[in-house]
C-alpha cells in the first residue's frame, strides 16, 4: 500500500493553540518586553504554586534545566544517583554535569516506571540521590526512598498521587513546556522545590550566579556575582503561551484521559489475544502524556513500518542509557533485562487533545491491521 499524504495522517503529537494563546503571545509583544524572568514568569510561577500546592515553582528554560539545578544544589561531587535506565538522556546528563555517577536500575513492566525494590537494592554510602520518572505521566511513589528524590516530571503535569501533584513528592520536581508536553511553551519547564533555602539557592544560579532575582523584589539595591550559575531563565514568550495552557490544564487532561480509554477499550480483544499488552497506570492518576503499548520485540519493526504506511504517527522511545555508548563511559549497572525487553517493545500510539473520535477509531484499526500484517 502507498503510504497516505501528509493531510490525511495522524501524527504522534498535536499542539492545541487557539485564541488564547495567540492574545498571550500579542500581549507581551506589545509590551516589549521579551527577555526572561519577567512579568509573565512571576506569574507562571504564582499560577504553578498554587495549582501545584508547592512554595517555589522557578520557571527555566527546559526541564533539561531544572534537573541540572537539582544535582548541582545535591552537591554529587564524587557521589551516585540511581536513576531508572529507561529514561531521557537529559536525567544523565545532569547527574555527569554536577560531578556524580549515574547508576542504572530496572523498570516494572505495568507503567514502566522505576522499579524500586530494584533502585533501593542499589542504594549505598556513596548515593546521594534518587531519580523517579513518572513515565507517560503514570506516577510513581517515591516515599521509600532513603536518599532525597529528584522527580523527573516531565511527563507528568496534572498527574497526582495521593491528593498530591506529581513533582511535589520529593525534594526537587522537574517539569517540561516542551512542544510535545502536555502544557507547550515550544521549550521551557520549571524546577519545583518547597525548602526557601533550595529555593533562593535555586534562583541564583538560574540568573548567572547572581542575586537579580532579589534586586528585582526590591530587597538589595544592586545586584552581584554571588555563586555559581549560568543563563536559565524562561523567555517571556514561553512563560506566556505556558500560562494560556495551563489555565485549560483540567480540559486537556480530561480529553487526554478519554483518549486513553477508548484506546484501552478498543484494543482490548487484541490484548486478550496476547498480540500486545497496555502500559497502563497502577498508582494514582495519570495525565496520559504517553500512550503506549507492548508487542513481541522481533514484530516491533514490522508493526511500527504497517503503522506509519497507515498514516498513523505511531514511534518507539528511549534506548536505555545503560545501553547507550555515554552510559557505558559513566554510569554503572548490573544487568537489565527487563528494561532492554521492554524498550525493544514499546509502541507509542497518538495522543493529544484534540484527536477526533474519528482519528481515535482510525488509529485502532490500523493497529488490528498491523498486527494481522506483521
Amino acid at each position: 500500500m502507498r503510504d497516505r499524504p501528509p493531510d490525511t495522517s495522524v501524527p504522534l503529537h498535536r499542539p492545541w493553540i487557539g485564541d488564547a494563546e495567540r492574545q498571550a503571545l500579542a500581549r507581551v509583544l506589545a509590551r516589549g518586553e521579551l527577555a526572561g524572568n519577567g512579568e509573565e514568569c512571576r506569574e507562571l510561577e504564582s499560577e504553578l504554586g498554587r495549582r501545584l500546592a508547592v512554595s517555589h515553582a522557578l520557571a527555566v528554560s527546559s526541564a533539561t534545566h531544572a534537573l541540572e539545578i537539582a544535582m548541582h544544589l545535591l552537591d554529587l561531587a564524587g557521589g551516585e544517583v540511581v536513576l531508572p535506565s529507561f529514561t531521557f538522556p537529559s536525567v544523565g546528563n545532569a547527574v555527569v554535569r554536577a560531578g556524580g555517577r549515574p547508576v542504572f536500575c530496572e523498570v516494572r513492566e505495568p507503567d514502566l516506571n522505576i522499579d524500586l525494590d530494584h533502585a533501593l537494592s542499589l542504594v549505598g554510602p556513596r548515593t546521594r540521590a534518587l531519580v523517579v520518572t513518572h513515565y507517560a505521566g503514570h506516577p510513581v511513589d517515591p516515599a521509600a526512598s532513603p536518599v532525597p528524590v529528584v522527580e523527573d516530571a516531565a511527563h507528568a503535569l496534572g498527574s497526582r498521587l495521593g491528593g498530591r501533584s506529581c513533582g511535589t513528592l520529593g525534594r526537587f520536581g522537574c517539569l517540561s513546556f516542551h512542544a510535545t508536553k502536555n502544557v507547550v511553551a515550544g521549550e521551557g519547564g520549571a524546577l519545583l522545590v518547597s525548602d526557601p533555602g533550595a529555593a533562593r539557592a535555586a534562583r541564583i544560579f538560574r540568573e548567572k550566579g547572581t542575586n537579580r532575582d532579589e534586586f528585582l523584589a526590591g530587597e538589595v539595591a544592586f545586584y552581584s556575582w554571588v555563586g555559581l550559575g549560568s543563563s536559565l531563565v524562561l523567555p517571556e514568550l514561553g512563560a506566556a503561551l505556558a500560562r494560556a495552557q495551563l489555565a485549560r490544564l483540567d480540559d486537556i487532561t480530561r480529553r487526554r484521559r478519554a483518549v486513553a480509554a477508548r484506546y484501552e477499550a478498543g484494543l482490548g480483544e487484541l490484548e486478550r489475544r496476547g498480540e500486545l499488552r497496555v502500559v497502563r497506570c497502577v498508582e494514582g492518576e495519570s495525565c496520559h502524556h504517553v500512550f503506549a503499548v507492548l508487542v513481541a520485540p522481533e514484530r516491533r519493526a514490522r508493526l511500527l513500518a504497517r503503522l506509519r504506511q497507515l498514516g498513523v504517527g505511531a514511534a518507539s522511545h528511549f534506548v536505555p542509557l545503560h545501553a547507550s555508548p555515554f552510559g557505558r563511559a559513566v554510569g554503572r549497572a548490573p544487568a537489565l533485562p527487563r528494561t532492554e525487553r521492554l524498550a525493544a517493545s514499546l509502541v507509542r500510539l497518538p495522543i493529544f487533545p484534540t484527536l477526533a473520535e474519528a482519528e481515535q477509531e482510525r488509529v485502532i484499526d490500523a493497529v488490528e491491521s498491523a498486527c494481522r500484517t506483521s
